[in-house]
Formats: C-alpha cells, sequence, structure tokens
C-alpha cells in the first residue's frame, strides 16, 4: 500500500482536495498579477522634450511608433530627447496611464532602468526558488509557501509607496524573491493531497493566465502603477486566512518522522470528505519514515557533475539547457514587451496570457501521439516562422496592418514558446536517471531563469523592434537544429541508475535500462518527480 493508495480510500478528489486546489490557485493567479505587473509598469508613453522655446500643446493616440526615431511638428518633436540640440528642461507625456516611466522620466539617458528593473526581479525570482526549495525540505511546504505569499503582499504595498526608480528596483527584487519562493513550493504542496489519477489536475487549472488576464482588468481601470501594487496586496489580505485552513503536507511530515501529525492530516481529509481512515493508514506513514531514514544515512550524493559525465549525458544537459534560456528568453522578452504591440495594451496584456492556453492543451496531446522530439520540433516550427514573418511585415507592410499584423503574429510566438516549455518538460526528465533526475532538472530549470534575467535586454521591443526579432528567429533556428540530436523518449522506460559504461549507448539510441539491463516498467512522471505536466510558470521557476 502507499500514501496515494490511502488518498484514493479517503475520498480520492473529495471537498478537502477542493479545498486546497482552490487556495492554490488563488496564490497562483495574484503571483501571475505580481510577475506581470511590469508590463504595464514599464509602459513608455509618447512624450515631448520641454525646452524653453516651446510650448506644450500636442497630443498623438499613434501606438505603434519607433521610439527611436523623433517624430516633429511644428516646434515640438514627439519621443525626442533634444529639440536642435537643446537639452530637455523635463519632459510631459501623453495619455492618463501613470507608468513608472513616465513617474521618473525613464527615457533618454535613463531608458536602461526599465529593462534593468525586470532583470533584477528575475534575479530575484532565481533567488527565492534556490531558497525555498530548501526552506520546503527543512520548514515545510505550508509555512514556506505562506510566509512567501506574506511577504509578496508586504512587498507590493512597499512598492506602491516608492519614492524614487532606485527605491522601486531594490522592492521588485524582493517581490520576485517571493515570486520565486512560492512556485517552487506550490506544485509539490498540492501534488502531496492527491491520488496519482488527478495529479494533472495540477496544470489543468490555467489559474495563472488568468491571473495574468484580471491584471490587465485592473490596470484598464486604475491605469496605476501604484494602485496595481496595492490592488494585488489587498486581494492578498484574505487569501492569507485560509493559511489556517490548510494542513501540512501528510509526506512531508511523514518524512520527518512526525507520525501522529501525519495522521492526523489524514484523519482530517477523510472528516471532510466524509469517509473512514484506512486501518493501515500508520503502517503505511511509517514505512515512509523508515524509507527516508535509510536514504538520508545510505544514499550517494550526485552534483551538477554528475550530469557532464560522459558525452551522452553532457551533449543532452548543454542542448536542453541552451533550449530552455532561448525559450525563456523569448517568453518573458515578448510577455514584458507587449506595450510596445499595436492596439489597446490592456487588451494586448490579456491576450498574451490566453495565447498560452491552446498550448496547454494541445502539448498534452503531441507529446503523447507524435513523441517528445517531432512536438518540441513543431513549436519551433511555428515560432521561427512567426519571428521572422514580424520581421517581413516590419519593413514590407504599412498602416494600421502592420502594427495588428505583427500583434497577432507575436502572440504565436508567445504560443509556440510556451508549447516548447510544455513538451521539453516531460522530455527532460525522461533524459536523466532517477538518480540524478532532480539534479539536471534544477540545472535546466536555472538556465531558464538566467534567460528571464538577460530577455529585457536581449529582446528591447522598445527601440530595437526588428532586431529582436531576428533575435527570436536565430535562437530558435539554432533550438530546432539541437532538438535533432537529442534521443526520443516516447514509450521508453525512465532510468533508474547511471551505468557508466553504457551511459552513452543507452541515452544515444533513446533505450533506458535498469540496473540489472532489462527494461523496466514505465511508471508515470508524476510517480517520479512529482507532475512534470506544469504550466510554463511552474516549469521555469
Amino acid at each position: 500500500m502507499t500514501l496515494e493508495q490511502v488518498y484514493e480510500d479517503v475520498g480520492g478528489l473529495g471537498c478537502f482536495q477542493y479545498q486546497v486546489i482552490a487556495v492554490i490557485s488563488l496564490v497562483k493567479a495574484l503571483t501571475g498579477w505580481s510577475m506581470m505587473l511590469m508590463a504595464f509598469a514599464g509602459l513608455v508613453p509618447d512624450f515631448h522634450c520641454v525646452t524653453e522655446e516651446n510650448e506644450i500643446n500636442y497630443f498623438t493616440e499613434n501606438r505603434y511608433t519607433n521610439l527611436s526615431d523623433g517624430l516633429t511638428l511644428g516646434n515640438n518633436t514627439l519621443n525626442a530627447c533634444n529639440v536642435n540640440s537643446t537639452e530637455c528642461l523635463q519632459y510631459k507625456f501623453q495619455g492618463s496611464a501613470r507608468s513608472i516611466v513616465s513617474e521618473w522620466d525613464l527615457v533618454c539617458d535613463l531608458k536602461w532602468v526599465k529593462p534593468t528593473i525586470i532583470s533584477v526581479q528575475m534575479a530575484g525570482v532565481l533567488v527565492g526558488a534556490v531558497l525555498a526549495g530548501q526552506s520546503g525540505d527543512l520548514f515545510g511546504r505550508r509555512q514556506t509557501n505562506f510566509g512567501f505569499f506574506l511577504l509578496q503582499m508586504v512587498f507590493n504595498i512597499i512598492a506602491g509607496f516608492s519614492t524614487s526608480w532606485q527605491m522601486f528596483i531594490a522592492l521588485r527584487f524582493f517581490i520576485g524573491f517571493s515570486i520565486g519562493g512560492q512556485l517552487v513550493v506550490l506544485v509539490p504542496y498540492l501534488t502531496e493531497f492527491l491520488p496519482i489519477r488527478w495529479r494533472p489536475l495540477v496544470s489543468a487549472v490555467p489559474m495563472w493566465p488568468l491571473g495574468v488576464v484580471l491584471f490587465a482588468v485592473a490596470a484598464w481601470l486604475l491605469e496605476d502603477w501604484a494602485h496595481l501594487h496595492f490592488g494585488c496586496a489587498l486581494l492578498s489580505a484574505p487569501v492569507l486566512f485560509t493559511y489556517f485552513t490548510i494542513p501540512e503536507s501528510p509526506r512531508w511530515l511523514a518524512v520527518q518522522g512526525k507520525l501522529k501529525e501525519a495522521h492526523a492530516v489524514v484523519e482530517k481529509m477523510a472528516s471532510r470528505n466524509g469517509t473512514a481512515v484506512p486501518s493501515y493508514t500508520m503502517e503505511v506513514i511509517e514505512e515512509i519514515s523508515i524509507e527516508a531514514t535509510k536514504t538520508k544515512k545510505a544514499g550517494k550524493k550526485y552534483s551538477y557533475f554528475d550530469i557532464f559525465n560522459g558525452f551522452a549525458v553532457a551533449k543532452i544537459t548543454i542542448i536542453f539547457g541552451f533550449q530552455w534560456c532561448a525559450i525563456s528568453i523569448i517568453f518573458y522578452g515578448l510577455s514584458f514587451g507587449v506595450a510596445s504591440f499595436s492596439g489597446n495594451l490592456y487588451l494586448n496584456i490579456a491576450l498574451m496570457a490566453v495565447a498560452e492556453l491552446p498550448a496547454y492543451f494541445a502539448t498534452f496531446f503531441l507529446v503523447n501521439h507524435i513523441g517528445r522530439r517531432l512536438s518540441t520540433f513543431l513549436y519551433f516550427t511555428v515560432g521561427l516562422s512567426a519571428a521572422f514573418a514580424c520581421v517581413i511585415v516590419h519593413y514590407k507592410v504599412t498602416g494600421s496592418r502592420r502594427g495588428t499584423t505583427i500583434s497577432a503574429l507575436s502572440l504565436l510566438a508567445k504560443m509556440a514558446s510556451s508549447g516548447c516549455w510544455g513538451a521539453t518538460a516531460t522530455w527532460v526528465v525522461e533524459c536523466y536517471p532517477t538518480v540524478t533526475r532532480s539534479v539536471g532538472y534544477g540545472f535546466v530549470n536555472m538556465t531558464a531563469r538566467i534567460g528571464a534575467i538577460l530577455a529585457p535586454f536581449v529582446l528591447d521591443l522598445d527601440y530595437n523592434f526588428a532586431v529582436s526579432y531576428i533575435i527570436v528567429g536565430v535562437l530558435q533556428v539554432v533550438c530546432l537544429g539541437l532538438t535533432l540530436l537529442l534521443p526520443e523518449t516516447k514509450g521508453t522506460s525512465l532510468p533508474d541508475n547511471m551505468r557508466p559504461a553504457e551511459n552513452d549507448v543507452n541515452l544515444s539510441n533513446g533505450h533506458h535500462y535498469g540496473t540489472v539491463g532489462e527494461e523496466l516498467d514505465l511508471p508515470t512522471i508524476d510517480q517520479d518527480v512529482g507532475n512534470t505536466n506544469l504550466t510554463p510558470e511552474e516549469i521555469k521557476l
């Protein structure tokens, strides 16, 4: 018997599980709001350079503008950093939206501040994820999750009172820190309350995109970067009270030797689901505790060196590392650069989030029917086609059609990047043996976070639109070629141990074997690593 069987016997997917899913979904939605807030806060409105010789009398509704060029009308120059070599006294921004750019004049000599803020935020995500992984194992999923959520709420409040961009950039780091911490713990926390057959539900509820859509609506109503921080904090406050209604993970309690507490949680689950606790429950909990103790005493420690040990393993690590870094650059570059697209900013933010949904469902079907390699190949092909089409449209099409077409193609590129992440997530897990799977997956995940940090500088959609899409296309061409060098793992068994003598052969031809050289029964991915049918946000964070 296993703990998953206990969950089935106390109701499977019952009232208790629905409550946990609801709470975690709310947390995830508000985390999506916090993450994507810079998509509005970093808006660069059209502006005038004010000198002693001119007046402010020009207004434009033109949203598709190459901000590297100044547009001149009369004595006023739109989006130019000086007028006739005369230094600006101040900048006047058009429109009613209040962004950090208009708040602190982050244009011209200070235009580097906006991408820096985004990079610093993503660096915070990286640090938070690293620390939360350790904290979740040491102090528990429950305390870690809600501790980081509390930090997110507090830092959002303080950020809304920022008096300078220097103060704001520091607070965005800590907001990113709290986001990274939550997303690392959310998945195992929820997964450890569910039977195996219901674990795909973790990713089936698209609360991150819905949270971004909620943010887009709030941005449309508020049009103020500070009020959006306050709004996120205000909605977060009620969620904190759920901390007292959801218990700690029974599996974590059992691993820590807290057997009575683990049994009490199962009793709570059974009570809310209207069922009885199985008689064998304590026996299962004790077995988990014993196995955990044995593993700690006798388990070999594997490191990053092991995922570069042997040509085949090193090749897989390097290729997946590059691909995830590239996908992250594209995903976040497009997400945070949405203000540069034609059309309504708030609708574009919502559409960018909704564009991920088709990729979630299509990926689940494709990887199980045509394989990991072909699915990934198709997504990269769609992405690079959309990117190069954007470049062609940028130079060949004029008028309002140009902006509309580019926005539509950008949505397609964003959807393709989400699909790439979903397809390769399962692929990465299947390419590493059990003993190094966490290390390998963690390394590849780390490269994705590095890509997120680089994204605002690599893809500068505000000032180098065409060049940015050329970079997107080139990255995907390289990823496309590298995909062909990876082994197909569809229908193969998950390897348990590393066998140096056979390592290169087995991984190169796509066959994985156990320690006795026989094919293993293919367990579900959920059994082995918790859940790899994750949303792009969960994968990269």
